[in-house]
């Protein structure tokens, strides 16, 4: 794939409408889509990457996540600004975050995401990223993804992404914060691999009812 112009409800799935590395248009079914973020280090930029599952299975059995969006950002509300935008195009229900907790409460990036995803009203979950610490776990996951062909990266456009997971090597430090489009691609893997459904177990409609529950769970309680 080239590029995703944006994502639509289709039957009891998801659409992803966009155009081929050739140039025509291409409509691809998906199961889900799914979204992680890294937030700005000063040092280095924040990011976010969204993903979609694709509704057909490989040759491994597997649904490959389709690249779908990524960018990069200098602060915290140009983060926000963008993610929101591309939360609502691709229509991504889930969002994976490192959650940050004091000793008595969560605090950090993660609330202010947590806080600002809601005051947007956007029907996303946020969930803690499984296995956050983990990063000799994360390499696991990127070096089975690409045995499997899970992942799918566009073919000739650039990407941060990219250019980042060419740089890794078996010697690499992958727990450094320069990995940030790493990061955020191991939270998504590590999801996929906690949460083996193709529709994530805390995806409901939001209402009145149901504000609690999805608060409970964002902050790790399940």
């Amino acid at each position: 794939m080239k590029t995703i112009d944006f994502v639509n409800n289709f039957q009891d799935g998801l659409m992803a409408r966009g155009m081929n590395d050739n140039g025509t248009k291409v409509s691809i079914p998906l199961v889900d889509v799914m979204g992680s973020v890294v937030m700005p280090t000063g040092r280095y930029p924040g990011y976010y990457l969204i993903m979609g599952k694709r509704l057909a299975i490989n040759e491994f059995r597997k649904r490959p996540l389709l690249f779908l969006a990524e960018k990069e950002c200098q602060t915290m509300s140009e983060v926000f600004d963008k993610l929101s935008d591309d939360l609502r195009r691709l229509k991504c229900r889930t969002l994976y975050a490192k959650q940050e907790r004091t000793q008595r409460e969560v605090s950090g990036f993660y609330r202010d995401l947590y806080e600002y995803l809601n005051s947007r009203r956007l029907n996303v979950n946020l969930v803690p990223a499984p296995s956050h610490g983990d990063y000799e776990y994360g390499r696991v996951l990127l070096v089975e993804s690409f045995k499997s062909k899970v992942v799918e990266l566009p073919g000739y456009v650039p990407t941060v992404l990219k250019g980042q997971l060419r740089e890794i090597t078996n010697d690499s430090d992958v727990s450094d914060d320069a990995l940030y489009a790493f990061h955020a691609l191991r939270y998504i893997l590590a999801g996929a691999e906690k949460y083996v459904n193709d529709i994530h177990p805390l995806f409901v409609k939001r209402d009145h009812k149901q504000t609690a529950v999805l608060k409970w769970a964002a902050f790790g309680a399940v």
